[in-house]
Parts: C-alpha cells; sequence; structure tokens
C-alpha cells in the first residue's frame, strides 16, 4: 500500500498499489467468467433436457389449441347470426308461439 497525500481531497491515499488493483481486477474477471461459463453449461444442459423440449411441444400444441378454439367461436357466432336471420325470415312469429 503506498501512502502519499491525495492532491485532490489533501488526504492520505491508502488504496493498493495500481499493480495490485489491476491483478484484483483481472482476478475478478477470471472468477467472473468461470462462473458464468458453469451457468452457460447449465443452461445447455437444460435447453437440451427431454422435460424441456416436451415443454416446448405441449406450449406449441397449447397455442394450437387456443387459437382453433377462437376460430370456431367466431365461426359458431357467425353461423348463429345466420341461423336467427333465417329463423326470423321463415318463422316471423316467435316459435314457442307455434306451438301453443
Amino acid at each position: 500500500m503506498s501512502v502519499f497525500p491525495s492532491e485532490d481531497r489533501g488526504t492520505l491515499d491508502l488504496s493498493p498499489c495500481p499493480q495490485q488493483r489491476r491483478r484484483a481486477m483481472i482476478e475478478n474477471l477470471l472468477k467472473y467468467q468461470e462462473i458464468d461459463g458453469k451457468i452457460r453449461q447449465i443452461e445447455k444442459e437444460l435447453n437440451d433436457s427431454e422435460n424441456k423440449k416436451r415443454g416446448r411441444h405441449l406450449s406449441s400444441y397449447l397455442r394450437d389449441a387456443e387459437h382453433s378454439v377462437k376460430k370456431m367461436e367466431s365461426r359458431s357466432k357467425e353461423i348463429n347470426i345466420m341461423l336467427n336471420g333465417l329463423l326470423q325470415t321463415f318463422f316471423p312469429l316467435p316459435l314457442s308461439e307455434l306451438y301453443t
């Protein structure tokens, strides 16, 4: 550690020398890279697992099913509108009045 007065504050500079700071930064960077590499390996293993593949397949299946249901709902509304139009055309009276 160097003990030189700091020029900007008038206090003593007790920080380690620049070489020690660089070495510490490099060591921290290497530790980070090692940990990051381990995390990437775990993520790769998880993404390649059978459960993940099945999950993606089921997710796709559910999206397709939801799309199909929405399409059928839309079509059933269209058919219901057409049916009501036909009923009013051919049976202008309510059906309950026809059978009484």
